[in-house]
């Protein structure tokens, strides 16, 4: 007994990990790079971040993201729905987010972001929307700008920002960078990473 007891100990602590990580046996293996731009939505405000992505190659998605500190009847009316809009009479928020991606002054992506959106992607503790992706080179510093047009009022109150995040995975390819609601499949690219608390 003496001597299989550290086998049967080992074989416990693999069962364990597997069962723990269920989605994927190598999930220890996965890294993660994320880049968080928090958001004053004040008028005419500006605010940017640099970073040098540890995954060149990889896909890295922008989001937008908001804290759920209201009722999720308010989170539909002030961010976005899910699969049906229940505020038909609510009015838009008026504030616009310009956003880019850019070396130097060459831009690489940008967007604006209007809430309300469409096709949330809704975790128990946040909301988000994908609003674009990249892929990075080797090397390179990047930088993340934002310009806000209009006031966000009680959008404010949901701690705002802007994430640029990637996750890697040198084994298992179902491991990806997560494309929330985005039909788009791209192996290698997209980890769906919330608990969809919302649905």
């Amino acid at each position: 007994m003496l001597i299989r007891r550290p086998r049967v100990q080992a074989a416990a602590l693999t069962l364990m990990l597997l069962t723990s990580t269920a989605c994927s046996p190598v999930w220890f293996l996965t890294r993660s790079d994320e880049v968080a731009l928090p958001l004053k939505l004040e008028d005419g405000l500006s605010q940017s971040v640099a970073f040098v992505p540890k995954f060149p190659g990889r896909r890295y998605g922008v989001f937008l993201r908001f804290a759920r500190t209201v009722s999720f009847e308010d989170m539909q009316c002030l961010v976005g729905y899910l699969l049906a809009d229940h505020c038909p009479a609510a009015a838009p928020v008026p504030v616009q987010l310009n956003w880019i991606v850019s070396i130097g002054d060459a831009i690489v992506v940008q967007g604006t972001a209007a809430p309300r959106f469409p096709n949330v992607g809704w975790a128990n503790d946040f909301v988000e929307v994908m609003l674009g992706h990249f892929y990075p080179e080797s090397g390179t510093t990047y930088d993340v700008s934002t310009r806000v047009i209009g006031n966000g009022g009680r959008l404010a109150g949901l701690r705002p920002k802007l994430l640029v995040l990637s996750y890697y995975n040198p084994l298992d390819k179902s491991i990806h960078v997560r494309p929330g609601s985005d039909p788009r499949a791209l192996p290698n690219y997209s980890f769906h990473r919330t608990a969809e608390g919302g649905r």
